[in-house]
């Protein structure tokens, strides 16, 4: 499962479109969740060097509301 953010601050879910708002229901649907969190749901964020990092820290606190436990962070570079 990937994360990503690019430099004007669009998210991206598994290639998929998504907002800060609608991140965290996304998640769980694609990680079959209700509600819960899987122990062992771990998500790969992409983030083009230029992201906004407040951006960047919003969607992966709002993948953790989804269900996301360990975070992998990759950061394309300039």
């Amino acid at each position: 499962m990937t994360l990503t953010v690019d430099k004007s601050g669009a998210i991206l879910l598994n290639r998929t479109a998504v907002t800060l708002e609608t991140l965290p229901a996304t998640l769980r649907s694609m990680l079959g969740l209700n509600g819960a969190r899987a122990a062992d749901a771990k998500l790969i964020v992409a983030v083009d060097s230029g992201a906004p990092s407040g951006i960047v820290v919003q969607a992966m606190l709002r993948a953790r509301e989804g269900g996301a436990e360990h975070f992998v962070l990759v950061v394309a570079p300039r």
